[in-house]
C-alpha cells in the first residue's frame, strides 16, 4: 500500500487590498516558510480558502485571485520576519513609506546592509514585508482615508508607485 506525503501547512487570515477592492481570506503556506517567500514563488493565481469578496454578505470555500491585481496583503499577526531576515542576509531595519495603487503604507523593511532602500526595493520581485506598519487608504470611490495599524503588511512591489526612507 503506497502512502502519499502531504507536507504541513499552516494557514495565515489575510486582508487583500486588489484593483477591485479587499478580500479576506486564508492563505495556506508551508510552517517554516514565511508568506512572502510563499506568494513570491506562487504561480500568478493566488490560492485563497474561506473567502469574503468585496461588497458581498456570502463567502466562498475557495478563489483564485491573479497575484498581479494584488497591491498588498495586511496580516493581522507578523511572522517575526526580522529575525529570518537578519539570519540569511546581514539585514539592518529601515523606516521606509511605499506608495502603492491609492494606498500609503509606513513600516520597518529589513535592507541588506550597504543598499539603498530604493535599490532593495528594485531588485525585489513579488512581495515585500513591512513590519510594525500603517496603512493609510482610500476606499474605492471614497474621500476619506483608511488609517489602520498592523503587524506586517507584505507590499506587491511590481505594484508599486515609490518608496523613501522615512522617520514617519
Amino acid at each position: 500500500m503506497s502512502t502519499s506525503y502531504r507536507q504541513p501547512k499552516r494557514t495565515v487570515t489575510v486582508r487583500i487590498l486588489t484593483d477591485a477592492g479587499w478580500l479576506t481570506g486564508a492563505i495556506s503556506t508551508p510552517p517554516k516558510r514565511t508568506l512572502a517567500d510563499s506568494l513570491t514563488q506562487a504561480p500568478t493565481m493566488l490560492s485563497l480558502v474561506d473567502v469574503w469578496l468585496p461588497g458581498q454578505d456570502f463567502n466562498l470555500p475557495y478563489f483564485a485571485v491573479r497575484s498581479q491585481s494584488v497591491h498588498l496583503i495586511l496580516m493581522e499577526q507578523s511572522e517575526g520576519l526580522q529575525e529570518i531576515s537578519r539570519t540569511f542576509v546581514r539585514a539592518t531595519p529601515q523606516e521606509v513609506v511605499v506608495l502603492v495603487g491609492n494606498s500609503i503604507v509606513s513600516g520597518v523593511a529589513m535592507v541588506p546592509q550597504n543598499l539603498r532602500v530604493s535599490d532593495y526595493f528594485t531588485r525585489q520581485r513579488g512581495f515585500v514585508s513591512l513590519t510594525t506598519a500603517t496603512l493609510r487608504a482610500r476606499e474605492p470611490g471614497g474621500r476619506q482615508a483608511v488609517v489602520r495599524k498592523c503587524p506586517e503588511i507584505l507590499v506587491n512591489a511590481e505594484r508599486m508607485v515609490g518608496v523613501a526612507e522615512s522617520d514617519v
